[in-house]
């Protein structure tokens, strides 16, 4: 089991590591490169949640052995591993708090970029009917019959 999480802590620190790298490609010229990071990034949450279904069972087994009493000596192992699975599991949840932080600053990034875009579009609207409005029409407005038989 403590393997298993420690496999996952590494995969949370890749996680964050992407995230990191994602926060430089906000931009619109490097879209590419983002949407590559973030495939990237979906291939880990999907190794993480493949090992959770592992950890799943073996946790049972771990409540079961901090029901177990320690002060006679013989379960000194389980009691070590307990502190271990906990150590790794109160990391884990530091590098999951530092990614959310992230993720919120690049969504904040992310959400400025895409008003801005929205003002330019609607900007441009408005020039476009402007320019409309002081040129008229270059076509004709109403058709005109021509009769050619003459």
């Amino acid at each position: 089991m403590i393997d298993l999480l420690v496999r996952k802590k590494g995969l949370m620190e890749r996680i964050i590591n992407i995230t990191v790298e994602q926060s430089k490609l906000l931009t619109p010229e490097k879209a590419e490169d983002l949407l590559a990071t973030i495939e990237r990034k979906q291939e880990y949450i999907n190794e993480i949640s493949l090992i959770d279904a592992e950890v799943a069972p073996l946790e049972k087994e771990v409540l079961y052995l901090n029901g177990i009493p320690v002060g006679d000596g013989s379960n000194k192992g389980a009691k070590v591993m307990l502190e271990e699975v906990e150590n790794l599991r109160k990391q884990m949840v530091v590098i999951l708090e530092d990614t959310r932080k992230l993720e919120n600053e690049n969504l904040s990034k992310i959400s400025l970029e895409h008003q801005k875009l929205k003002d330019e579009i609607a900007l441009l609207h408005t020039k476009r009917g402007t320019l409309k409005a002081y040129q008229g029409y270059a076509l004709q407005s109403d058709g005109y019959f021509i009769d050619k038989k003459k």
